[in-house]
């Protein structure tokens, strides 16, 4: 009984230290990418998180990171990006209609 209690009492610690960190990144993650002729721009229950004309993207890259893809849309000189995660539905049609609208040529196919 004591090594439930011992359990218990750690889950409830890892669960206190994290959920600030899970709040935080979540209120920072897009729910929904919007692609115009003109811009695309990421929300998170209605407020734009980044906004990008197509005139200012530089490049899309495809990062692997944790056994997960996805692409960064990078612009300006800071190595600033705009980041579709390859969880977001359809991330692939996406990236392809980025290009088509960006004008930008593709170097590789993305799988």
């Amino acid at each position: 009984m004591n090594e439930a209690w011992g359990f218990g009492l750690f889950a409830f610690g890892v669960t206190l230290f994290m959920l600030p960190i899970v709040v935080i990144t979540w209120r920072n993650t897009a729910t929904l990418i919007v692609l115009t002729d003109e811009l695309i721009f990421s929300l998170h229950r209605g407020k734009v998180l980044h906004s990008l004309a197509w005139t200012d993207l530089t490049g899309i890259e495809q990062i692997e990171y944790l056994g997960t893809s996805r692409f960064k849309l990078k612009h300006g000189s800071d190595g600033e990006f705009l980041t579709i995660e390859n969880d977001v539905e359809n991330s692939i049609e996406l990236v392809d209609r980025s290009f088509e609208l960006s004008g930008l040529p593709r170097h590789q196919t993305v799988a």
